[in-house]
């Protein structure tokens, strides 16, 4: 019993250190809307997925706006990282902040290439970032109908 109480400490600090930490370094590629690498000044390489949001897939309307966004706001910059947890993938899973201190997750929302990701994020910044391009009909929300990315590779797994 005492190492099972001894391990779950440890699992629930590291978890804590893991959420608190930063990560500053300078975008080095962009996998998508939502995922690129980041390479720190000791050299060591990230993989970063901004937390709380879900950009358009490969294959989906607005993959590529929402790509070329986070391009524009992060690539060949340096970036500071603010890391919640670590996904499935052992992606770091961060909200991100542009050189000028903007917030990155919350300006995809706000420019309509991102859906809030509500299984993994309650806040309401968020969710009124989303409900407001929604309203203005932004990029995604301009289409009658939208899939959003987890349904879309729900879709795709049953295919194969």
């Amino acid at each position: 019993m005492k190492k099972i109480t001894l391990f779950l400490l440890f699992l629930f600090t590291s978890t804590l250190l893991l959420a608190q930490k930063i990560i500053t370094g300078k975008v080095i590629k962009v996998a998508d809307g939502d995922t690129f690498t980041l390479l720190d000044a000791k050299n060591n390489k990230y993989k970063i997925r901004l937390y709380g949001i879900d950009c358009p897939e490969k294959n989906q309307d607005y993959y590529d706006a929402a790509k070329n966004y986070l391009s524009k706001a992060v690539l060949n910059k340096t970036v500071r990282v603010e890391v919640k947890n670590k996904d499935f993938y052992q992606r770091h899973v961060a909200v991100v902040w542009s050189p000028n201190n903007s917030n990155v997750n919350l300006a995809l929302l706000r420019n309509g290439l991102a859906w809030h990701y509500t299984q993994f994020d309650k806040s309401k910044i968020y969710a009124n970032a989303e409900n407001a391009a929604r309203r203005a009909e932004k990029n995604i929300w301009s289409q009658k109908k939208q899939l959003p990315p987890w349904e879309f590779r729900k879709q795709k797994k049953k295919k194969k």
